[in-house]
């Protein structure tokens, strides 16, 4: 009954909405997990009451699908730009690491040198 109508549904959709996903820096794992969020949120939207469908529902799912993947891309851009921003820190520090380290070095040398 409901199972076939779900597995008929999935296949029938997933292609279509999955291509927005691979067009959009995804991979197939990607669209997948996109596109089962994606039907998860029409279940449990399809559990109120009041729901109702305004457009065709392959189109709804591709909605829903791209703007999980959208906020997927944003999440990984932030990811991306704080890995990168905590690099530059640790290069910066291993950079001026040295430099105090040199500059203690040089201080020691010099105060070795005036005990003499």
């Amino acid at each position: 009954g409901n199972d076939r109508v779900i597995e008929s549904l999935y296949k029938s959709t997933f292609a279509y909405c999955a291509s927005y996903v691979l067009k959009n820096e995804g991979s197939r794992e990607d669209a997948k997990d996109a596109f089962q969020r994606a039907f998860m949120v029409l279940v449990e939207k399809a559990k109120d009451e009041g729901f109702e469908i305004k457009h065709n529902l392959k189109s709804y799912l591709y909605g829903i699908t791209r703007y999980i993947w959208i906020g997927e891309i944003e999440k990984r851009k932030r990811q991306r730009d704080l890995s990168t921003s905590t690099q530059e820190e640790a290069e910066e520090s291993i950079f001026f690491g040295e430099e105090d380290m040199k500059e203690s070095e040089k201080q020691m040398i010099d105060s070795t040198a005036q005990k003499k």
